[in-house]
């Protein structure tokens, strides 16, 4: 009779493995390691473990295993991809007015500006070239709404005029912005010549322009598989040669109570 393959909980496997648990919950949020669910707990194979410590040399390890370095995050192949998780159970229900402000970039119906809010942050504009989610955005939010084509000299300018009057001489926050995905698709063809991919150096251009503090981007998790990754290493770059330092993370939005298992690669820079 064939023995029962021994099981572990990711805490086991951070354990079996010589690395940290929150390692573990990366490999299994970027489906890297497979998992069974059992009873609400993650159960891991042996030889799922031994199959992931084979795929990553030695050295590889190393450089897992080391300690987070002075931002707060793990330096994993030259980009940072380690979340720097912090608990905000406490303030879930009713989170305290931070006072920074942020804009919306391809915000369409306004998910990325709703979880904003949410977070206590002053929104000022959105800007869409999607007329439909653009009259549900501006139903449901107080700030301003600018329709029409981002790549247009006289649609960014009145983007910014609304954005620097709204701030009256203060210096923006944030500039958030779920670029266009649907060359980066899983679904599609993964086609580098599609002219959506290219639109993210409008955000670019948006950024180098406003100067926020810091820069939040979304994207579906198939940008990162793009050339080997050579397109996440070019937006990476692009942010760089700006001055921000960029975190790069796969979440998946079962993690955070949406009931549905969508994975989105997450850039945040500061």
């Amino acid at each position: 009779m064939e023995q029962e393959q021994r099981t572990f909980t990711a805490v086991e496997a951070a354990a079996f493995l010589g690395t940290s648990y929150r390692k573990i919950c990366y490999f299994i949020a970027s489906g890297e390691l497979p998992t069974e669910k059992s009873s609400g707990t993650y159960r891991i194979t042996e030889q799922a473990l031994e199959t992931l410590r084979r795929d990553h040399a030695a050295a590889d390890y190393a450089r897992y295993r080391t300690e987070p370095d002075d931002t707060g995050f793990e330096l994993v192949n030259e980009i940072y991809t380690e979340p720097n998780w912090t608990p905000v159970a406490d303030v879930w229900d009713a989170p305290p007015a931070s006072g920074m402000t942020f804009v919306d970039l391809f915000c369409g119906a306004g998910g990325l500006s709703r979880g904003l809010e949410m977070a206590g942050m002053h929104g000022l504009c959105g800007l869409d070239f999607f007329k439909e989610a653009g009259m549900t955005y501006a139903r449901n939010f107080t700030h301003p709404f600018v329709y029409g084509d981002i790549t247009l000299p006289e649609t960014k300018q009145r983007f910014y005029d609304t954005v620097l009057d709204r701030l009256d001489g203060r210096q923006l926050d944030i500039v958030a912005g779920g670029f266009p995905c649907q060359g980066f698709s899983m679904a599609g063809h993964h086609r580098v010549d599609d002219s959506r991919n290219s639109l993210y150096k409008e955000l670019l251009e948006i950024v180098e322009t406003l100067n926020p503090r810091y820069v939040v981007c979304e994207n579906v998790k198939g940008l990162r598989m793009m050339l080997g990754g050579l397109v996440e290493k070019k937006i990476v770059n692009d942010f760089t040669d700006l001055g921000y330092r960029m975190n790069v993370a796969v979440l998946n939005a079962a993690d955070y109570l949406v009931p549905q298992k969508r994975e989105r690669v997450i850039f945040i820079g500061n």
